[in-house]
């Protein structure tokens, strides 16, 4: 079986299958969470959102939305949080630590 193999310009070898796997767009084969800064933003994230879950350390929060393509994260504290998942139609799971229920 032979391979062919790419030679790119800072020197690493690649092989083809992988080649053309970066060509493709980073959203179709990436699964990294994406962290959102704004509120208003992930407010919009939250209606397209398939399950809710947060997970609460103490005062902060942090909030995670699955969508049908990724996983969005915002971080926030624990009534800010409250109050974005409060009206959601889909499932929310809510995580506490294990410090914090000592």
């Amino acid at each position: 079986r032979r391979r062919r193999v790419i030679l790119r310009a800072d020197g690493w070898k690649l092989a083809s299958a992988m080649a053309e796997r970066l060509t493709e767009p980073a959203r179709e084969w990436c699964d990294m969470p994406r962290e959102v800064k704004q509120r208003e933003e992930f407010a919009k994230l939250l209606e397209a959102a398939t399950l809710v879950r947060v997970v609460k350390k103490g005062k902060e929060a942090k909030v995670k939305a699955r969508t049908r393509d990724l996983l969005y994260t915002y971080k926030t504290t624990t009534e800010e949080a409250d109050a974005l998942t409060k009206g959601l139609k889909v499932t929310v799971e809510e995580f506490t630590s294990a410090k914090e229920e000592k």
